[in-house]
């Protein structure tokens, strides 16, 4: 007859946000002296909140977050100070809203910051001298560098000019060692004073300081 009963109501209801912004666009890396500057497109997703910043050695490895504070929405920019140089870096870019749902990822973009700096200085250099077939051996402590390449060895008289008597770099392995016999091996000039430089180089080509030792060959 169309009556109808009171209301009956319900607890206050708050439906939750899981759906994520749209992954932002353009991701693009430039090398700086200061470092990496990554910028992208502004998210048009009117409850995006922030961006996140992420970077790997490898598309099949996993990706580290590397901004301490979330970059503001309206500023897609960000600058990594600390890159690894010499060596491919992957970069992804993500958007998160207020209620912290994540976009896919933008990227990756990858880049290889020059490397300007220098291995250290070799240490422990110390030599053997093979009496019967005027031939010295060398050995020292391996450098600690990610991206060493190798050690270089020179050679000269004392107080004359170094050549470099390695054509390509000594192998970078966990004991770097090199044995100079002289000219096609056929030994070292007796009673020679001659003066060895080593130093470690990098996969961009920088070379470090030389450390000498001084040998009387027998």
């Amino acid at each position: 007859i169309g009556a109808t009963s009171g209301r009956t109501r319900s607890r206050p209801a708050s439906p939750k946000d899981t759906t994520p912004p749209l992954a932002p666009m353009g991701l693009a890396a430039a090398d700086q002296e200061q470092g990496v500057l990554l910028v992208w497109r502004m998210s048009p997703e009117l409850d995006a909140e922030h961006y996140d910043v992420w970077r790997g050695d490898g598309l099949q490895q996993e990706f580290a977050k590397i901004n301490r504070a979330p970059v503001p929405r309206d500023d897609p920019r960000y600058l990594d100070t600390e890159p690894k140089r010499g060596t491919a870096q992957y970069y992804k870019v993500t958007a998160v809203d207020g209620n912290k749902n994540e976009s896919p990822a933008a990227g990756p973009v990858t880049i290889i910051a020059k490397d300007t700096s220098p291995p250290p200085r070799v240490t422990g250099l110390s030599f053997t001298v093979d009496r019967e077939n005027r031939a010295v051996s060398f050995s020292w402590q391996p450098l600690e560098v990610p991206d060493l390449q190798g050690y270089y060895l020179y050679r000269g008289d004392k107080g004359g000019e170094m050549l470099r008597i390695v054509g390509k770099p000594i192998d970078s392995s966990q004991s770097p060692a090199f044995v100079d016999s002289g000219f096609e091996g056929r030994g070292l000039a007796p009673g020679a004073v001659l003066v060895y430089a080593v130093t470690g180089v990098d996969r961009s080509s920088n070379e470090g300081e030389k450390t000498f030792i001084e040998i009387e060959i027998p």
